[in-house]
């Protein structure tokens, strides 16, 4: 290994399966991770959550044509003080469709100029 990566954010989506090394315990929570039911996934930090969470991601891409996976890292953010009680919530589902509409879009799944003009305009 020539480069040394802070963060998983940091290392190209091509090179994640090439970096990883999966034993038992990994597998079991790739598992859940890429299951239907709900999973929280917990640790200190730098144990490798989100690698595990990108991992998870690109295999689940590789299985089926049919599944799109949004990974959205919250590892950069701004901190604004506003009256809106609901400020984290409007922030974090405008950070997901944004993520979600580039995704769609290198996949070529075309989305109507409406909806990408709506999805735009609350990024």
């Amino acid at each position: 290994m020539s480069e040394f990566y802070l963060r998983t954010e940091s290392i190209k989506q091509a090179d994640i399966l090439d970096l990883s090394v999966v034993n038992e315990a990994d597998r079991k929570i790739l598992n859940a991770l890429k299951s239907n039911e709900p999973c929280l996934l917990e640790g200190s930090r730098g144990t490798g959550k989100s690698f595990l969470m990108r991992v998870a991601e690109l295999e689940l891409e590789n299985e089926s044509d049919s599944c799109v996976t949004v990974f959205v890292p919250f590892n950069m953010s701004s901190l604004i003080s506003t009256e809106d009680r609901l400020q984290f919530y409007h922030w974090m589902l405008a950070k997901t469709l944004k993520y979600l509409l580039n995704k769609l879009r290198k996949k070529g799944i075309i989305v109507s100029g409406l909806i990408a003009n709506l999805l735009s305009s609350i990024c």
